[in-house]
């Protein structure tokens, strides 16, 4: 561990990060209706998918989709400039919306969500049991459905989040009233007003298994994550007093959040609350994982926000709302807390932390917000804002966008080198830098890709561990000052992914890997010696 921390203080110190940040470009969607985007997934070769919810007839580029109920899911790509490839609905007579997004390891997407009545995904029809079922459907990266399945009973069931595990099974977040119906056999039932649940499917849509969380109170999962042994954090709200498998949480709060860890096999770990006074207000939306395994939450809070021993106090009191960004490592242990925000309506949505451990939020302001030193300031009632922390807490950058009325941030997935893509909604018009878009209704969805800039050594040197050339075109060399018997050089991309795994047996003091990597910052990492470097691909 010694290296490792070595290591990382070498990067901090040698590695120069630029503030410069700037929207290569912005795209708008929608039409005449309501329209929101949800969640955004980007592939490797940074074409974006994105996932929400329409009304009437709504505009990705020159493509139109129009609604066949009150509101139809929508899932759309664009790649790396902006232009939509294709968009395409999931449809039926009553409500219906999709929630999150994930690649599973083909960069195929899965969508998760909830509708009412039936929904047709192509020649596929899932029909509801009661007020709103959950549904989780996979696609081919050119738009198609390759499976569609259901879940609930008489209540209203929702899918938020999901994810997959290295097993490639597909794990969905969401909650649940009264009985909800898994599978063909497998049912579980609320203990109160509204539940937990955790479900496994596999690949190919066969269900595995559900878990269920919870209490007699309002108990709702947002954010899912998987590390690569399988084992899953997920974070989100609840009340009165919570059960996860035999661990037990108490809300001192009218609500309070939490983050949750399970095996594999969906057994639980542990659980960890943060709560706060008998009016306060906490509330759990994402979470991301770093390569050391350290899990991070953010959400929003009103009043006093305690994890462990730390409080933090929202700007304005009580009714007064910031975000928060909170720190654990694996085994639950407690690392930090921060906050961002001012006066107003204040909220952290989305994340992800890439291999150097500096984690990306969005959400929304309105006012005056401090992140850290960084002040930004709303042009409109409410704006965007994208903020970067490195693994201190420290904030590196705040960056805003919007225009004069009501504009959120609500996906947030990393792109190629120092870029990264979100979505969420905006009224009218926004600005982004020079970029500015329109919109047809009360409200239209925007997609933007960010580029941030920052300045690496030709060769990172710590620990035993050096990399030359640094950036490198997928050839490079690792050297290592000593002679070791059997070594296991890991490289993981900036979403946390496993992308490739090399056994040495008798390494020299010299290894040469040959890689077919895509443009990307990586992170390289030898388990035998705990070290890690950062890697550019160029």
């Amino acid at each position: 561990m010694k290296k490792l921390i070595t290591l990382t203080l070498a990067i901090f110190f040698f590695v120069s990060m630029s503030n410069s940040q700037t929207f290569d470009w912005a795209r708008s969607a929608g039409g005449g209706g309501s329209d929101q985007a949800y969640a955004i997934a980007t592939d490797n070769d940074g074409n974006s998918y994105v996932t929400g919810w329409f009304s009437g007839s709504a505009h990705f580029g020159d493509i139109v989709l129009t609604s066949t109920g009150d509101q139809d899911v929508f899932l759309a790509k664009y790649n790396d400039n902006g232009e939509a490839l294709w968009a395409v609905k999931a449809y039926g007579p009553a409500n219906n919306s999709a929630a999150g997004i994930t690649l599973d390891w083909d960069d195929f997407p899965i969508i998760t969500g909830w509708f009412a009545e039936a929904i047709h995904f192509d020649d596929i029809i899932l029909e509801s049991h009661g007020s709103y079922d959950m549904f989780v459907a996979r696609y081919s990266s050119e738009g198609h459905v390759i499976w569609a399945r259901s879940a609930g009973g008489e209540g209203d069931d929702y899918g938020n989040r999901l994810t997959t595990n290295f097993e490639h099974d597909v794990i969905v977040s969401g909650s649940f009233r009264y009985t909800a119906h898994f599978g063909e056999e497998t049912t579980i039932t609320s203990e109160g007003n509204r539940d937990i649940f955790i479900a496994n499917y596999s690949n190919t849509g066969n269900f595995h298994w559900v878990k269920k969380a919870g209490g007699e109170g309002e108990d709702r999962a947002y954010g899912i994550i998987c590390n690569d042994e399988g084992a899953t954090y997920f974070t989100g709200v609840f009340n009165g007093k919570a059960f996860f498998g035999e661990h037990d949480i108490m809300s001192n709060s009218f609500l309070s959040t939490y983050i949750a860890k399970m095996d594999g096999g969906g057994n639980f770990l542990w659980v960890r609350r943060g709560t706060g006074g008998a009016n306060d207000y906490a509330r759990g939306f994402g979470i991301s994982m770093d390569n050391e395994g350290y899990v991070y939450g953010n959400g929003t809070f009103s009043g006093r926000l305690t994890f462990s021993e730390e409080t933090v106090e929202s700007t304005g009191g009580q009714y007064d709302f910031d975000a928060y960004l909170v720190r654990y490592n694996h085994e639950g242990a407690f690392k930090w807390i921060r906050k961002a925000g001012g006066y107003g309506m204040d909220q952290g949505r989305d994340m992800f932390t890439d291999a150097n451990g500096n984690t990306f939020t969005t959400g929304f302001f309105s006012n005056e917000a401090e992140f850290g030193d960084k002040v930004l300031e709303s042009v409109g009632k409410s704006d965007i804002f994208i903020a970067k922390y490195n693994w201190t807490g420290e904030v590196v950058w705040a960056k805003r966008a919007g225009g004069n009325y009501l504009d959120y941030g609500y996906g947030i997935s990393p792109g190629n080198p120092q870029s990264l893509y979100i979505c969420g909604n905006f009224q009218e018009d926004a600005n982004f830098d020079d970029h500015e878009i329109t919109g047809w209704g009360a409200f239209d969805m925007f997609i933007a890709r960010l580029d941030y800039e920052s300045d690496f050594v030709n060769e990172f040197n710590s620990g035993g561990l050096s990399i030359y050339p640094n950036p490198s075109d997928g050839t490079f060399e690792i050297n290592l000052n000593e002679q070791h018997k059997s070594i296991t050089v890991k490289i993981f991309s900036a979403d946390g992914r496993l992308v490739v795994e090399k056994q040495v047996a008798d390494p020299q003091n010299r290894i040469e890997i040959k890689t077919d990597l895509v443009p990307g910052a990586y992170s390289v990492q030898i388990l035998e010696l705990d070290v890690s470097s950062k890697l550019i691909i160029k």
